[in-house]
């Protein structure tokens, strides 16, 4: 039987369950408040991947130590990938690439996408860029829950969960450029008074400058062979951060999360667990994916295989 055949029936299966239980036959339920990292599994397209989950869940029991569960939570990651802007296919980043390289060879374009630099002999400007990846999921399950108590106050619980995420995977882009400028006075013009009006002003004041703040705008002397003249050379710099945003990727993946972890009764009301929750996003699922009309590419462009998510939270029993 195929996967996309017994996750449909699964996920259907434990919704009827709990909807169609009679209201008068429900024992009490628990609601959930939970917190926690992240951090993914195995490597896809991120070299790393983490971050946190906040979220809540309710149970209502089946029967004795057996709960079936709903569950929403929002997932937040950020991943570093140093190929990230070859994989994006990122219109703008492609076309700033031609203009700032143009005639250059593609491994010279590609090699700007990796190390994320701009520096040319040929050019007084140097770029530095920063992508920041990050990974939103909206994250929403059902499934059945087993409580084990070992001491008056501490049980264990574990079962499954499956269910389906709505991703979007942004990058924002902080370009750091600087400009380099560069001024030259011929020392015998400027003592012959042969400089014009504007030139001898601009002299004036980047001396002024460079005397308040040498570091920022420092003064070298370039001599000719003879030492007869001298070129006075003021160089600054003009720095500017500019900050971009690619179009997202999103879609939505369908998953599975066994779990596993322990409660502690702090008093009737109020529970504290600790859990371990791993996520499994299902693969060859594509008919179940067009049932649920799910975007298309949404597994190419979704940067985890699985994750593991420890969570502490907060049970409340009604």
């Amino acid at each position: 039987m195929r996967a996309s055949t017994v996750t449909c029936r699964l996920i259907l299966g434990l919704l009827i369950l709990g909807s169609y239980t009679p209201a008068q036959d429900l024992s009490p339920y628990t609601v959930k408040l939970f917190g926690g990292y992240q951090q993914q599994n195995t490597e896809k397209l991120a070299s790393d991947a983490r971050g946190f989950l906040v979220g809540m869940q309710v149970n209502r029991d089946l029967v004795s130590r057996l709960d079936w569960n709903v569950r929403l939570g929002y997932d937040y990651s950020t991943l570093d990938e140093d190929t990230v802007l070859l994989e994006w296919e990122w219109d703008y980043w492609e076309q700033y690439i031609d203009w700032m390289l143009m005639g250059a060879t593609q491994l010279e374009i590609d090699s700007m996408s990796i190390y994320k630099e701009y520096w040319r002999t040929d050019s007084s400007y140097h770029g530095v860029f920063n992508p920041h990846q990050t990974l939103g999921e909206v994250m929403i399950s059902t499934g059945l829950e087993f409580d084990l108590p070992v001491m008056k106050k501490v049980s264990l619980y574990g079962g499954v969960n499956l269910g389906a995420n709505i991703y979007k995977r942004q990058i924002k882009m902080v370009e750091d450029w600087t400009k380099n400028f560069t001024f030259n006075f011929d020392s015998t013009k400027l003592a012959n008074d042969l400089m014009d009006e504007y030139a001898q002003e601009r002299f004036d004041i980047f001396m002024d400058l460079h005397e308040d703040n040498p570091n920022t705008y420092p003064l070298t002397y370039d001599y000719n062979s003879d030492s007869s003249n001298v070129i006075y050379r003021f160089r600054y710099a003009y720095d500017i951060q500019i900050t971009h945003f690619s179009p997202a990727k999103t879609g939505s993946r369908f998953f599975a999360s066994p779990f596993l972890g322990c409660r502690v009764a702090l008093n009737k009301t109020v529970d504290l667990d600790l859990g371990y929750y791993g996520i499994f996003y299902l693969k060859n699922v594509e008919k179940l994916e067009d049932l649920f009309r799910f975007a298309s590419q949404s597994e190419r462009w979704f940067p985890y295989e699985s994750k593991s998510t420890f969570v502490f939270s907060l049970t409340f029993n009604y």
